[in-house]
């Protein structure tokens, strides 16, 4: 078998390799690590001609402590996608889970109470992932994340993300229409 090496373990059959691709409608969507309110720099801001002054911390040892979580729930097989938090935080990933796929998602940001639906949805702290665990696959990913990991919702059949907070519709768009909005960037 061919050795791969990922971001934080090698990984001896890339067969085995997980994508972020989204997988199968009804699979649970669960955000890894916590979000900040790091808009500070963010492409969020940058819309906005903005800087900001929460800019995303490396926090060391609260990412060694997940990474080492999800090791242990990707060598149980538990992951079926994964995607990194990075540029444009929970919303472009999402998105960009989607692409290509079929699928939409039906998202709930009632676990970021403590935050704006802005930083929820745009916020670009450090070491965060979105990932999609079959139903049957819940309760074990439960126990190995714990309060790591946040339920947001499901992947859906349609291919529509639907964003709310608390029961207010945030985002409803269409996925093939973000994806001709993210190839050809905004036009008049």
């Amino acid at each position: 078998p061919t050795i791969l090496y990922s971001m934080t373990a090698k990984i001896a059959d890339v067969r085995e390799t997980i994508t972020s691709e989204f997988k199968a409608a009804g699979d649970a969507m669960y955000q890894l690590g916590a979000t900040y309110d790091d808009l500070g720099g963010s492409e969020f801001y940058k819309l906005f001609g903005e800087l900001g002054a929460n800019v995303p911390l490396v926090r060391k040892e609260a990412a060694k402590a997940l990474y080492i979580k999800v090791m242990a729930a990707h060598d149980e097989r538990l992951i079926a996608s994964s995607h990194d938090l990075s540029d444009g935080g929970l919303a472009v990933a999402l998105t960009e889970c989607a692409f290509g796929t079929g699928f939409g998602a039906e998202i709930d940001l009632a676990p970021f109470e403590h935050l704006s639906a802005a930083a929820a949805l745009f916020a670009e702290s450090h070491s965060r992932f979105v990932v999609t665990v079959k139903p049957e696959h819940c309760a074990r990913f439960d126990a190995i994340l714990g309060d790591m990991a946040m339920r947001l919702g499901a992947v859906s059949a349609t291919p529509v993300l639907r964003i709310q907070q608390h029961g207010t519709p945030l985002i409803h768009a269409d996925v093939d229409a973000l994806l001709a909005a993210w190839n050809n960037g905004l036009t008049r």
